[in-house]
């Protein structure tokens, strides 16, 4: 690879690591607004037809099924982008030595 090559390939390991890593480590509250919103948008899908009478689900404990699922989605971006980063890093030291 050229060095123009390594540096975006570094510059990508690096937008998908921190992508990744905002939501992982849940900055600035992104895991939990991502997990409620998705909960929130799958309410048509849960729903109950009248005539079925069901318990009805803990809504807190499928909260927080959506926000460790949103959380856990980050931390596979993350380890992701940083083994793309440390890829990008070693392909730069190789062209560099070239």
């Amino acid at each position: 690879m050229s060095v123009k090559e390594s540096i975006g390939v570094i510059g990508m390991g690096l937008l998908l690591g921190g992508f990744g890593s905002v939501f992982l480590l849940n900055l600035f509250g992104v895991a939990d607004e991502m997990g409620e919103r998705a909960y929130r948008q799958s309410a048509g899908i849960r729903g109950i037809a009248p005539w079925k009478w069901i318990a009805a689900p803990d809504e807190h404990r499928d909260l927080l099924r959506s926000v460790r699922w949103a959380r856990a989605t980050g931390a596979g971006f993350a380890l992701v982008g940083f083994v793309i980063l440390a890829f990008g890093a070693v392909d730069l030291v190789r062209a560099l030595d070239h």
